[in-house]
């Protein structure tokens, strides 16, 4: 799940970040894995996720959790859950063991902070995927706040414009950082836009004299 490796942000930021994303594998079980998903949703429901959802139903913004529950018990490739604490993630992945229902599930976040959850919950990593960062004409990118937005969407659906227009809006009273965040987030159909996060940093940005460019 490498669109959410690129999440940017100051460690204490990055502490209330984590997701988790359950799967079948392609040419092995991802074919009617749609009830075993669910299932999962059901588990991580019980731990109270910033916001989730799946590309074929949506998020928690866009539509309602029987409406996504049902979508994946129709055939759902995936789900993905933000979560603002670690101890979530723990005891989520303690009891995915438990009930080991023979899915792929890929947790994002600070490496260390993950690999104590794993270690807590009795889980060895598979893999490791690590961001490389960006290369190029780093000149052209906006400030980091804005990045740190823009890349809680790994898909780019919440573009740069978007980001300032609604920094804009809220230094105008013309919405609330939380409402800003919120419509961005609506934008995000697989349901991994922390809008928590993003609230925070527009609300930064609105109380800034400097441009946001």
């Amino acid at each position: 799940m490498t669109h959410t490796l690129h999440r940017r942000g100051s460690l204490e930021e990055l502490q209330k970040d984590y997701l988790i994303f359950a799967t079948g594998a392609i040419g092995i079980n991802r074919e009617g894995a749609g009830p075993k998903l669910a299932r999962v949703l059901q588990i991580m429901l019980g731990h109270n996720p910033v916001i989730y959802g799946n590309i074929f139903g949506g998020n928690t913004l866009t539509a309602s959790a029987d409406h996504i529950l049902e979508r994946m018990q129709q055939g759902a490739t995936g789900v993905i859950a933000v979560f603002n604490n670690e101890e979530a993630i723990t005891d989520i992945l303690r009891e995915l063991k438990e009930r080991d229902f023979g899915l792929c599930i890929i947790v994002s976040g600070l490496f260390d902070h993950v690999h104590e959850c794993c270690r807590d919950a009795g889980l060895e990593p598979h893999t490791v995927n690590i961001s490389g960062g960006i290369l190029g004409k780093l000149e052209k990118l906006p400030s980091d706040p804005i990045l740190e937005v823009n890349t809680l969407c790994g898909h780019g659906l919440v573009s740069f414009n978007l980001i300032k227009k609604k920094v804009e809006e809220i230094r105008a009273k013309r919405t609330t950082a939380v409402d800003a965040a919120k419509t961005m987030a609506r934008n995000c159909h697989c349901g991994m836009f922390n809008w928590e996060r993003a609230a925070r940093i527009l609300s930064h940005l609105a109380s800034e004299e400097r441009p946001t460019s």
